[in-house]
């Protein structure tokens, strides 16, 4: 059954455009000082990446999900099935990277050397989102000829 080619690609971008916002709030909570308030940054940080779960499990299941983006692609191009499943793995990547996250920040109070670590797990989380974005844009690219702006999945 193939989807709305329309409906489904602008629902493909509303996702993709919230998956970008949440990335810059997740971004953004991260540079901000952490040394003088350790626990409002902890506090925001993990706001942050709580927010950044919902917008993902959004993701996931409106790719992921029955009717949804992966279904379409395998029966419209069989050909990009190594590059569908190369996605859902990354989204249990994304999903562990936001887990090792949230468990750093709840490990406080923090020491400098732990406001580092949780940093890192962030950023290693925003890289692999990154990626996962482009992988996605190529993706819809190949199997719809479409440019998905410059927010893309």
């Amino acid at each position: 059954m193939a989807i709305d080619r329309g409906k489904s690609l602008e629902r493909v971008e509303r996702r993709r455009e919230q998956l970008y916002d949440v990335m810059l709030r997740l971004e953004q909570a991260l540079a901000a000082p952490g040394a003088s308030d350790r626990s409002e940054w902890q506090t925001d940080l993990l706001a942050k990446c709580d927010e950044f779960g919902v917008v993902l499990e959004d993701h996931i299941n409106g790719t992921e999900g029955q009717g949804g983006l992966f279904e379409d692609v395998a029966e419209r191009s069989p050909r990009l099935i190594s590059r569908v499943d190369r996605l859902r793995a990354e989204h249990e990547s994304l999903q562990q990277a936001a887990e090792r996250l949230r468990s750093a920040l709840l490990s406080g109070p923090f020491t400098d050397a732990e406001l580092d670590s949780a940093r890192a797990a962030g950023l290693a989380l925003l890289g692999e989102l990154a990626r996962h974005r482009q992988h996605g844009a190529d993706l819809l690219h190949e199997a719809y000829w479409v440019d998905v702006g410059e927010h893309g999945d």
